[in-house]
């Protein structure tokens, strides 16, 4: 094999270079001076050399280069250490197949003639196949495709040469050609001397037609067509005839005293595989992914983490003889836990290099993450507990204390302004709100304005009232009782005690989320300031947990008694029903599956109940209890398990299994289905679990334990294959998303070319446009400006909106529609309040006219200015979050999808053992990490596909029914009374007698024997006719076998009768079953109803009589793809993963999705982000060699004389040149002859 970097500049490696890979031939090892002489640099895979020019003779085996330090290059006369080495050649007695090229040999062998070595193809095809093959454009595949179809049309048994040709095939070690086959009937009619010459004849056959490797060349040598096959030199070559001996410094020796040699590793390598060439590159440790793609370099190391935080969040340190340090809020990034993990450390050694380290990896500029745009740095677990205890309603400070805490929130340059003391007699004390007014702006000259509503999870609507408008609800909000809604106007904390959903990087609207996209640098330095502040007040203030903060009171024990006791009875009473057969089954369920539904829902409730009255008996000082409330840490399940009771053990989602026969474990009565018999948990890790329940508890923990390790595996392989699928896909200067060869993957970026990491609102919206207006409103106040009414609001907006032209520099029509929307439902707003106050909806008086108009104003009034900033404010944001041009939104995309897919398992270790408090679900489907595998393989068999039916008449349940009952699949066992044998000398049959009570019952409508005749010769199993099957009366039909063979009736007879119920009788044959699924809105009322069918064939779906064909959708992607087209195929993937990630509470910006559908459509089909699927999208080799198959697409690449343009991301890494992506994509740059003189010049430092 032979890669040859071929360019037109004189640099090593230059970009516009590209590489050519083709066969290595005997005259390239013998003139490879001559090659160097030309323009082009070789490189090659087998042979090194000196650039002094050469003769062939001196490569032998034994001039190698220098064999010690004091010998001397016989090649080059060069020393040890000057001599690179040289490499031989053995020369072969007789030429060997090349074993990576055998199949192609084979192709090759069965293209020609072995008369003239003519490609087997009439001259029309000839023609048709050489046009194809030379268009410029052709990929790669579809080269290989067109060998395939030459290959299968080269069958001709004559060729004009007049030569018989045959069959070729593969032998061990040869190949094998049959001119003809000698057909022999009956062998043992023949005489001894008849077979002896026959199979004396056969054998000079065989010997005549192998194909020695010295013959195959023979034949290849007069081959014209080469391009025919796809070859892109000379068929010969894939015979070797010389081996490449490698050369001394290659294979080295260890040198001892004396000058000997030491080979210690000798006894190691006895017995032992051997490793070959192909083996040395493939694999991970092979020489593309070990030593290619990723090398060891120089200043790197790697330790055990450790907190610190004392340290600021941008800081890193180690100590002398010490471990890692960071501080604790940078540990989300990489999912740090302390309990010795380890990390990675790169010390760059040049400015470059830290200045690009400083400005693209540094915490400052990474305050957001890609993935949704939400913050990754922010307070955690202590820093979220001493935040809460901080803002308090009963916390005051003296001056003193409040002085000392204020100098943690800057250093000693900071001036702040000290604010009135909240109690001022009989002493002067301060709050905690205050503290963290200061914090937010700690002086008059701080232009930071925070205006921020969050409701905490303390936060309770008992008192609130229920109005129409969200401001006055907000304003009772405030007013909760145990001081959960926190409040900031104008940057002063007026109410609530800040906790997770504040501070933490995970809630929807916290406080850096709103502060960092204008005062990003403000909230990087006020954010070190309050962790330092958290950490020393906590320090000083003293937090701990002890068993008398899990102990159970008296009454709490007597609650807990009497719930668990009502819910075994009412366990007992379900269980009673079933045994009777009273219990009425659920829609799509059998009695057990709803049993088991109806169980799990009573002991989950159970366990919430439970748990509400242990939350309700703690003291309000109790350390679970405030973490769980703060959301530092725990929640209000893990506090019950501790106190009360640990609940309901799940195994793959549901109840404990029988371990043994019909029952979970020898302790309980055969058939039990008790709640303790199926893995209830009564008591609490306080007062201990007894050994059945310590059983279950270890079943549930087990599941994840093994479903981490099983699974980490498939996550970290999706991720790598993402990577390898998006990695070379960038933004252009056209606002274009293409990868590296050029093709056009989107045309805008996610639709509106936004940037994902910038995105302020929620589901990827650009603005927060609720949090701006209030803004907006807070700064800009009324004051002498008259209000709006709405023609002239509405007016306003669209004289705005239509100065943004749609093109490079304006608005997008979403972010129109957007902004539309938002400000329509302010006029609504205003339309309301001027009607509840029975003022004229469209026309607004003045202010001062009447109180009514004041008061209205005041509500919700916009006035011009206000109307006018906020405009602005929001299209000059909107602009600033462009996407940039040369972004590598591929490698980002990657990466967001593929890390969720690792919490996903992890979620699930750390939540095992807890049963869903929903009950059973009526159909199973597939979610987490084996749906996102089966979507990104483009899978054409899927676990549980769904098709979800829109109806017509989506408010009637009934008409459901209907309609669910034309589309499932009903066999005959489910409507036949009785399938019996009947025994008769004439003739015997079987009678199938139909059960019309039940067809009726059930509105199976159009079954009677006729349909179930046409039903019984139409399926393809039973291979009946129609005279086989006879119908007596409506309900009756009678069949006989289709046979004459007496001895074998009996059999077929108790086979018909086997298969018979199987026999579809209505219904579409794919669908299992169809179930009527109710759809509640947001106030959990039931707006309509639709079908969830499981099963396949989209298309009879979308035909069937009452469903909505334009809103109905299937999870399978490749049916949506061969049904309704390309177009709807890239909408469900977006879809379908969206749905997958949202069912694991995890947020991901819809563009990543878009980004990854476009990729697996854009070619017209449907390609998984598998080996076969990027072939498909890639054609760079090495490309490919580094991903997957690397021998099969290098040797594949030298059979056809492939080219490398060396333009994606894994070819520059291989090649070690800058990649185009980022600022790798700027090509324009200036040229200096000669550096400008500067005019004024320093006097030299030793002058007089």
């Amino acid at each position: 094999m032979h890669f040859r970097l071929v360019s037109c500049e004189d640099d090593l490696i230059p970009k516009g270079s590209y590489i050519f890979v083709d066969v290595l031939t005997t005259e390239e090892e013998h003139e490879v001076d001559e090659a160097a002489e030309a323009d082009s640099i070789v490189f090659c895979v087998c042979i090194y050399h000196c650039n002094e020019a050469l003769e062939a003779e001196l490569h032998a085996i034994m001039e190698g280069g220098a064999a010690n330090k004091q010998g001397e290059c016989g090649t080059c006369h060069g020393s040890y250490t000057e001599c690179p080495g040289h490499f031989g050649y053995l020369k072969l007695a007789l030429p060997v197949f090349n074993v990576g090229f055998f199949n192609n040999i084979l192709d090759v062998v069965k293209c020609i003639c072995k008369g003239c070595s003519r490609v087997l193809l009439v001259e029309k095809d000839r023609r048709e196949f050489l046009k194809k093959m030379r268009q410029p454009r052709a990929e790669p595949l579809v080269k290989f495709a067109l060998m395939k179809k030459v290959r299968d049309k080269c069958k001709l048994s004559r060729c004009p040469c007049k030569t018989l040709d045959g069959s070729t095939e593969e032998l061990r070690s040869a190949l094998s050609h049959k001119k003809e086959k000698l057909a022999i009937t009956s062998i043992h009619t023949l005489d001894p001397a008849t077979v002896l010459s026959l199979f004396r004849r056969m054998i000079d056959e065989v010997d005549a037609t192998l194909f020695s490797p010295y013959k195959s060349i023979y034949y290849f040598q007069p081959i014209n067509d080469c391009e025919l096959l796809n070859l892109g030199d000379r068929p010969e070559k894939l015979i070797i005839t010389e081996i490449a001996v490698p050369p001394v410094p290659i294979r080295p020796s260890v040198f001892v005293g004396g000058g000997g040699g030491r080979m210690s590793d000798a006894p190691c390598l006895i017995d032992s595989q051997h490793r070959g060439l192909i083996q040395r590159l493939k694999g991970k440790t092979g020489r593309f992914r070990g030593n290619l793609s990723g090398k060891r370099t120089e200043y790197t190391g790697r330790t055990v983490i450790s907190p610190d935080p004392n340290l600021r969040i941008t800081e890193a340190r180690i100590m002398p003889w010490r471990t890692l340090r960071f501080n604790e809020s940078v540990c989300n990034p990489y999912n740090a836990d302390f309990d010795g993990d380890e990390m990675n450390l790169h010390v760059p050694q040049t400015e470059e290099a830290r200045t690009e380290a400083l400005m693209l990896m540094g915490v400052q500029n990474n305050l957001c993450t890609p993935k949704n745009g939400e913050i990754l740095v922010a307070s955690t677990q202590d820093f979220l507990t001493s935040s809460f205890l901080i803002t308090r309603k009963d916390s005051f400070y003296d001056r003193s204390s409040f002085t000392l805490l204020c100098s943690y929130l800057g250093d000693a340059m900071e001036n702040i302004d000290l604010p009135t003391p909240a109690l001022i007699k009989p002493i002067e004390l301060w709050t905690g709100k205050q503290l963290f007014s200061v914090l937010v702006r700690p002086n008059a000259f701080t232009k930071v304005y925070l205006n921020l509503g969050v409701r905490e999870k303390i936060c309770t609507k008992k008192c609130a009232l229920t109005v129409e408008d969200k401001t006055s609800e907000a304003v009772h909000d405030a007013m909760c009782p145990n001081d959960g809604f926190v409040y900031f106007r104008n940057s002063e904390l007026l109410s609530g005690q800040v906790g997770k959903k504040t501070l933490d990087l995970k809630a929807n609207q916290n406080l850096i989320d709103v502060l960092s996209p204008v005062y990003e640098k403000f909230v990087l330095i006020q954010g070190i300031y309050l962790f330092s502040c958290s950490a020393r007040f906590i320090g000083n203030h003293g937090f701990s947990i002890g068993v008398d903060d899990v102990q159970p009171g008296e009454s709490l024990n007597e609650k807990k008694g009497k719930t668990i006791g009502e819910g075994y009875q009412e366990c007992h009473e379900l269980i009673a029903q079933y045994s009777k057969g009273a219990l009425k089954p659920q829609p799509g369920c059998s009695r057990a599956q709803t049993l088991e539904a109806r169980i799990s829902g009573v002991l989950n409730k159970l366990r919430d109940t439970a748990g509400d009255h242990c939350m309700s008996t703690l003291h309000w000082r109790n350390s679970p209890l405030i973490m769980s409330q703060c959301g530092s840490k725990g929640s209000p399940i893990n506090i019950s398990q501790m106190v009360v009771c640990v609940g309901q053990q799940s195994v793959g989602g549901r109840r404990a299994p029988n371990g043994f026969i019909d029952r979970t474990l020898p302790h309980f009565p055969i058939n039990s289905k008790t709640p303790a018999a199926k893995g209830f948990v009564a008591n609490s890790f306080y007062t201990g679990l007894t050994a059945t329940e310590f059983f279950f508890h270890t079943m549930g923990g087990r599941e994840g334990l093994v479903d981490t390790a099983v699974k980490t595996a498939e996550t970290g392989y999706m991720s790598r294959r993402l990577m390898k699928g998006l990695e070379d896909l960038s933004v252009f200067y056209d606002q274009t998303v293409r990868n590296a060869s050029g093709g056009i993957v989107q045309f805008v970026y996610g639709d509106d070319g936004m940037d994902p990491v910038k995105m302020e609102g929620k589901g990827g919206n650009p603005l927060n446009l609720d949090q701006l207006f209030m803004k907006v409103m807070a700064t800009c106040p009324q004051r002498g400006h008259e209000t709006l009414s709405p023609e002239a609001i509405s007016q306003m907006l669209n004289d705005k909106l239509s100065e943004q032209d749609p093109s490079a520099g304006g608005c997008s029509d979403r972010f129109k529609e957007l902004l539309t929307k938002f400000v329509g439902n302010r006029i609504k707003m205003l339309r309301n309040t001027r009607r509840a106050l029975h003022l004229d909806e469209d026309h607004v008086g003045r202010k001062d006219s009447s109180i009514e108009e004041c008061v209205a104003a005041n509500i919700s009034g916009i006035s011009a200015k206000q109307l006018q900033v906020f405009l602005d404010t929001c299209l000059s944001r909107y602009h600033s979050k462009i996407i940039e041009a040369g972004a590598s939104i591929g490698a980002i995309g990657a990466q967001s999808i593929g890390e969720p897919g690792t919490q996903m398992t992890l979620k699930t270790f750390h939540f095992a053992g807890v049963a869903s408090m929903s009950i059973l679900s009526v159909l199973y489907v597939t979610l987490g990490v084996p749906r996102i595998k089966e979507i990104i393989n483009a899978a054409k068999k899927i676990s549980t596909p769904i098709i979800t039916a829109e109806l017509l008449s989506g408010q009637d349940e009934s008409f459901g029914v209907k309609v669910k009952r034309c589309i499932e699949k009903v066999v005959l066992g489910e409507v036949a009374a009785a399938i019996k044998i009947v025994l008769k000398s004439s003739q015997p049959n079987l009678v199938v007698k139909l059960d019309m009570q039940r067809i009726e019952a059930q509105g199976y409508e159009g079954i009677n024997a006729d349909s179930v005749q046409l039903s019984i010769i139409n399926y393809p199993k039973l291979k009946l006719k129609s005279q086989h099957v006879r119908v007596i009366d409506e309900a009756k039909l009678r069949i006989y076998p289709d046979g004459t063979d007496r001895s074998k009736l009996q059999f077929e007879l108790h086979n018909l009768k086997s298969m018979l119920p199987k026999v579809i009788v209505k219904g579409i044959p794919t669908v299992e079953r169809a179930v009527v699924n109710p759809v509640k809105g947001r106030d959990k009322t039931i707006e309509r109803y639709n079908l969830l069918v499981e099963g396949t064939n989209l298309l009879a779906v979308l035909g069937a009589p009452g469903v909505d064909a334009m809103k109905t959708k299937s999870n399978h992607i490749m049916e949506v793809n061969q049904t309704l087209g390309i177009e709807a195929a890239r909408r469900s993937i977006i879809d379908e993963i969206q749905y997958t990630f949202e069912s694991n509470n995890m947020i991901i910006d819809l563009r990543h999705m878009m980004l990854l559908a476009d990729l697996m459509t854009y070619k017209g089909e449907v390609l998984g982000i598998t080996r076969y699927g990027i072939a498909k999208m890639k054609s760079s080799v090495l490309m490919l060699a580094s991903f997957e198959k690397t021998s099969e697409h290098l040797f594949n690449a030298s059979y056809a004389g492939r080219e490398d343009q060396i333009d994606g991301v894994s070819e520059c890494i291989i090649m070690g040149i800058p990649m185009q992506l980022g600022t790798g994509i700027l090509k324009v740059r200036q040229r200096l002859e000669s550096l400008p003189e500067f005019k004024y010049q320093p006097a030299p430092i030793m002058s007089s």
